[in-house]
Formats: structure tokens, sequence, C-alpha cells
């Protein structure tokens, strides 16, 4: 790396930090952070009384912490939805965020909410760098700094660093562990492949729907190294090696406490019943009035829940397929959907992200970078079955703006690399590719 690069991501970073740190001092004048403990229902709420209940003592979660708000007692008593989860000891979501508040906690005091926040956002200051890593690994320098320059200012980014939520965790580490699949690959090292799964379980406890890029990611991998099958197969063992050691304290939990040793939350079949039952709606989460029924069948299997949702439907499968086409267009929605916060009160309360850029540029150019890069295989591709996955694990939830930050971080990391080759193919002369590049763009905002 060049020392002007060195200096010109010095900058960025600085400049994403003077961003989280005008948030920080707007939001910490503001109810926002005293609002987030106080919101009836709230995961940002339940997220607090986790860390708080592990802070107490019971690090192995062994009176295992349930969110039971009004709407679910209204529905069943805390026993049955016990048995509808598949069991009491199974962590109401994924642990790893939980725990990192209690740890974080631990260290800065157990009241110290706006230092946890500040922390948060200090961490997020972070993401220039990994966007950088990414788009430069897949493109070039050029790439990796529009990325990060992006990736700096983007306001989702910065208002969910500031929330009590897990959402703000993946656009730094799903980047990151793509960056180590890849580095792996060009290394054939073990190390490199245990690590590479190291964090893909520990993604995987932040947010369990990545389980759906496993087997994309094997195929890759596999793929990749079709021709040489002996190596190929080391490479797939050291990374399952690592994605079990990542995945171990979790695994050595559940048998501690009696919970099935796989287990990391309890939220797919009342997931699948929400966003896809007859009568559901996928915005708003409003709750189906099949859920009790469906949850009764189903005793913790989200199999048997999606059977027993997709038999709702009588074989009118137009308008099951109707819905899923509806929640995967609100995938790319430029608006923020609310759940838990909105981001338009973010956007009012603090003048740091008021004016900061949304997801519309970064949708319409990652997707037109992702047509434009998906005959290259290698790296792109791998990035291609990522989204693939998260749009995948869209179809098992409702339409939500921040459960889709990890899918922007690639988006701006392809709409980089899209920028930079119309640059390319736009300056020298115009050529039918660039034509066809900027054909992309008013098809999209047409569209959008």
């Amino acid at each position: 790396m060049s020392r002007t690069t060195r200096r010109a991501l010095l900058l960025l970073t600085a400049l994403a930090l003077l961003l989280r740190s005008a948030h920080f001092v707007a939001i910490a004048g503001s109810p926002f952070p005293l609002l987030q403990l106080e919101v009836p229902g709230g995961d940002m709420a339940a997220h607090w009384a986790w860390s708080e209940q592990i802070l107490a003592g019971d690090w192995l979660g062994r009176s295992t912490y349930h969110q039971f708000p009004e709407w679910m007692r209204a529905i069943a008593p805390i026993e049955t939805w016990h048995r509808w989860w598949g069991g009491e000891k199974i962590f109401h979501r994924e642990p790893l965020y939980p725990y990192f508040l209690a740890l974080a906690r631990g260290i800065l005091g157990r009241g110290a909410l706006l230092g946890v926040l500040g922390l948060q956002l200090a961490l997020g200051a972070l993401q220039p760098l990994v966007l950088f890593l990414l788009a430069r690994r897949l493109f070039d320098t050029r790439a990796g700094l529009l990325a990060a320059a992006f990736g700096a200012i983007h306001g989702p980014f910065v208002y969910f660093e500031s929330a009590l939520l897990r959402d703000w965790v993946p656009p730094l580490l799903d980047p990151l562990l793509l960056v180590a699949i890849l580095r792996a690959r060009d290394r054939e090292k073990a190390g490199s492949w245990i690590l590479a799964g190291v964090l893909f379980g520990l993604s995987i406890l932040i947010r369990s729907s990545l389980v759906l890029f496993l087997p994309l990611a094997l195929g890759w991998i596999a793929w990749m190294g079709r021709d040489q099958l002996a190596r190929t197969a080391r490479a797939a063992s050291f990374f399952l090696l690592g994605l079990a050691l990542g995945f171990a304290p979790l695994a050595a939990r559940n048998l501690a406490v009696g919970a099935p040793i796989l287990a990391m939350t309890n939220r797919a079949p009342e997931a699948i019943v929400e966003s896809n039952a007859a009568d559901s709606i996928p915005i708003g989460m409003p709750i189906p009035e099949s859920m009790p029924g469906i949850l009764e069948r189903a005793g913790g299997s989200a199999r048997i829940a999606a059977v027993e949702t997709a038999k709702q439907y009588e074989g009118r499968w137009g308008s099951l397929l109707r819905l899923q086409v509806l929640k995967l267009w609100g995938a790319f929605d430029p608006r923020e959907h609310a759940d838990n916060l909105d981001y338009e009160y973010g956007r009012w309360i603090s003048p740091a992200i008021r004016w900061a850029p949304g997801f519309a540029m970064a949708g319409l150019f990652g997707v037109a970078g992702i047509l434009l890069f998906l005959r290259r295989g290698g790296g792109h591709a791998l990035v291609v079955l990522y989204v693939l996955s998260v749009l995948g694990g869209q179809l098992v939830t409702v339409i939500v703006g921040r459960y889709r930050l990890g899918l922007t971080a690639m988006l701006i990391v392809m709409g980089a690399g899209y920028a930079v080759w119309c640059w390319d193919h736009l300056r020298p002369k115009v050529t039918r590719e660039a034509i066809l590049a900027i054909s992309i763009l008013p098809l999209l905002i047409a569209a959008h």
C-alpha cells in the first residue's frame, strides 16, 4: 500500500470518527439513549436486560432470558411459548451481541449507557477500513477508497451504531469474513482457513440467517479448487474446523444447560409465520391470527412451521409468490422501514446524519455493479452468493430497514467497483460497454 493510499485511508477513518462523534454529541443531549430502554417490548431494552442478567452471574444463561411483551401475553402464557419455542433453554435470539454488551458494561460500568453507545460508534468508525479491504481485493485501490468514503458517511450505519441492536455488527463483520475467505483462498494456509471459519462462526452467532451462506461458501470453495481436489478438501476441512471453534462456546453452553446442541435462537418459527402466513402483512410486524395454531403444530420446528404456513394457501401459490416478490422489493426500497427505532427520528435529532447519504445511492450503484460483474467469477461470485443468501433470509422475515445493513455494505463495495469501471471506460472513449453500464442506472432510477 502506497503512502498516499495510507494517508487517504487515515483521513477517511478520521472522517468516519468525526461524523460519529458529532452524532454522539447530538444524541447525548436528547432523550434517544434512555428512550431505547423505555420502548415497551423493544429489542433494545431486552438486550440491556439480558446483559444485566449475565452481569448478575448467569453467564451460561441457565435462567434463560426471554422477551415476553404484552402482545405475547395476550396470546398465551409463558409455559405455552416455551413449548412453541422448542424449549425454555434455547436462547431467545443469537447470543453474541448481548454478551458483547455485558462485557462492555463490565468494563465501562453497568450503568454506562452512553459509554456503550460511544464504544459502538468508535468501532463503527472502522467501517471504511473493512470496506476498503474488500473493495481493493475485488477491484483496485481506487474502488477501495471510494467504498471507504461512502461507508464513512452512510447515515444508517451511523444511526444503528448508536442503538442497542445487533444490526450494526454485520456491516463490519461480514465484509471482513469475505476478505478472510478470499485471503485464505490466495494463501492456501491452514491458519488462514481456520481464521475464516472462526469469523464465520462468530458472524452466525450475531445473525443466524447467515447460515444460508454456508453451503454457498463451501460450494464456492469447491468450485474454485475443482482442479485440485485434495487441496480443496483440505481447505474445506480447516474452514469447517474454524467454524466449529467459533461455534464451540455456544455448543458447550447448550450441553451444560440441556438445550439442543446447535440451537442458536428460537425466533425462526415465529418469523416464518409473521412474514409468510396467508393472513400476514410483511411490514410493521402485525401478528397474524393464524400464528398460535401454526406454532402449536410446529412445536419449535422451523421446518414444520414452514410446511404448516404453506398449507394455508391451499394451492394459491401465486399469492405466496407475490408476497415474496414484495419482500424482495422491500429489501431494495430506498426508504428505511422502521422497527423498534425509526431512522427518520434519528435524522431529526442528529444534524450529523441529516444530510448523510442513505440507501438509495448504495442500492442503485450496487445493483448495477452486481449486474456488470456477474460473469467475472472469483471473489465477485462470492459476493454475489452472499447477496443471494441475504435475500434468501429476507424470505423468512418482514421488511425492516436495519435488517439489510450487511447487504448494504456489499452493495457499497460493488457500487464502488461499478463507478470506477464507468470512469475507466468513459474517460478515454465511449464504448458499447460504457453505454451499457450507464444505461443500467436510468432503469434502476425509474424502477425506484
